[in-house]
């Protein structure tokens, strides 16, 4: 696999047989995780977790340091080769984050996952493959507590504007490539830069 581009092969969904088509995604013109960063330290990032191989059926795990294994509401930048391909938002902690529901057995034969899934799955997959580094860096969004008496009860509500702040996340690296990132949009689509 040349260094910034990611080929992958995909099957029909639901279509009861391994017929592969393949992707090829040109990464080089995204934007550097480095440079974003230092260029906008107002998006306090840092390398948490990395795709590493796994036992279960879809053969990948998300990886996190301990401390961040708990965190919720969370945002996140998915990078490969030092690109970053997505930027996206987790309201449970970053390993249950559901991308292993992307098996190929699911997907070909009964097409239940998302498409979502089953492509970054894919994508995964294959860089675990090619000794290709699947990192993820994380910004904890703030949490609010709250405190209600509900017909005598004390209940706590915890909060956090973790959605808003992937939707200004978005936007600057929208914004910041000229175009959506490539993992984001119509991720069926065969040739992608």
């Amino acid at each position: 696999m040349e260094r910034n581009i990611l080929k992958f092969k995909t099957t029909a969904r639901g279509g009861g047989a391994y017929d592969y088509k393949e992707h090829v995604w040109d990464i080089s013109q995204q934007l550097d995780i480095e440079t974003f960063l230092q260029e906008n330290p107002e998006f306090a990032f840092e390398q948490v977790g990395q795709i590493s191989p796994s036992q279960s059926k879809c053969g990948f795990k998300i990886d996190v340091v301990p401390e961040w294994q708990k965190t919720e509401r969370l945002l996140y930048l998915l990078v490969v080769n030092n690109k970053i391909l997505k930027g996206g938002k987790c309201k449970n902690a970053l390993p249950s984050r559901s991308y292993s529901a992307g098996t190929e057995e699911s997907w070909t034969m009964r097409g239940t996952p998302s498409p979502t899934n089953y492509i970054w799955s894919q994508i995964f997959r294959k860089c675990l493959k090619n000794n290709v580094p699947i990192q993820f860096y994380c910004f904890r969004a703030p949490d609010h507590h709250y405190q209600y008496n509900v017909f005598g009860e004390n209940i706590v509500i915890k909060t956090s504007p973790y959605e808003e702040y992937e939707k200004v996340l978005n936007d600057k690296l929208k914004k910041s490539l000229g175009r959506n990132p490539i993992g984001e949009g119509s991720l069926e689509q065969q040739l992608k830069h």
